[in-house]
């Protein structure tokens, strides 16, 4: 699942690091899947971080991830040279071969359905 797999980059990449935060462009995730809350609340722990925050902006004003924007217009750049990007993980590798500062990650939907029954 993305949280464990972002822990786990953060806690590789900078081991003193012992606060997160979390930016959301709005709450209306969390109401559909109760799961992230929970798993942010009792996996930081468990990770032997001190705390964290999971912050909302309300939705709507412009005020979405820079990220999400660049990967997009990265990825329209992409599709208007004639890449071919028809799912997912198409995407993801078209990215990736792309020079970012942004750290991608690809998570199988077996991945996430199988973090789901749990």
């Amino acid at each position: 699942m993305l949280i464990f797999t972002v822990l786990e980059y953060v806690q590789t990449t900078d081991p003193l690091v012992s606060d997160l935060h979390f930016l959301r462009d709005g709450p209306c995730t969390q109401y559909k899947q109760k799961r992230n809350l929970y798993l942010f609340s009792t996996e930081l722990s468990r990770r032997g971080l001190k705390g964290g925050t999971w912050n909302f902006f309300e939705a709507g004003h412009g005020k979405g991830d820079p990220e999400g924007g660049a990967l997009k217009r990265t990825a329209d750049k992409l599709v208007n040279t004639s890449r071919d990007i028809p799912d997912a993980h198409e995407l993801f590798k078209a990215l990736s071969d792309t020079p970012t500062s942004i750290k991608l990650f690809y998570i199988t939907a077996e991945a996430v359905e199988h973090a789901v029954q749990q």
